[in-house]
């Protein structure tokens, strides 16, 4: 199955090593994020390194492991999309991520319940939802 990872999976992962980590390690995913992704991790280090009490070699150790899982997609791939979807995406910096998903003809994982609930175009699957799908 091919998933676009968001941002909010990412820090998730950064932050609680487990079941969010143990997902992106997973041979049964082709897991791909918008180069957007970095800009968005980058933007909240300090907090993330705080938070995990981090030091910033263990935050790019980190981010390294799960970057080296994730494929990392150049934004003028999808960027022919954004008009498109900035019409329905409930955030407008989330527009690379349902781009990219759109792009990839592929489900966006993430735990942001804005982009599951107000717009219907991009499926977004959230990682309850993906453990369940890896029981069946």
């Amino acid at each position: 199955m091919i998933l676009v990872v968001d941002a909010n999976v990412m820090i998730a992962a950064i932050l609680k090593p487990g079941v969010t980590q143990g997902l992106i390690f997973k041979d049964s995913f082709t897991f791909y994020s918008p180069e957007f992704v970095k800009d968005e991790i980058e933007k909240h280090k300090t907090e993330i390194m705080k938070k995990g009490g981090f030091t910033e070699g263990e935050f790019e150790m980190i981010i390294s492991l799960l970057c080296s899982q994730i494929i990392i997609v150049p934004s003028k791939d999808y960027a022919y999309l954004k008009e498109e979807i900035l019409k329905f995406s409930p955030d407008n910096e989330d527009w690379p991520f349902l781009a990219l998903a759109k792009h990839l003809d592929a489900a966006l994982w993430s735990n942001d319940s804005d982009l599951k609930k107000k717009q219907n175009v991009i499926k977004v699957i959230t990682t309850t939802e993906l453990l369940e799908l890896l029981k069946k």
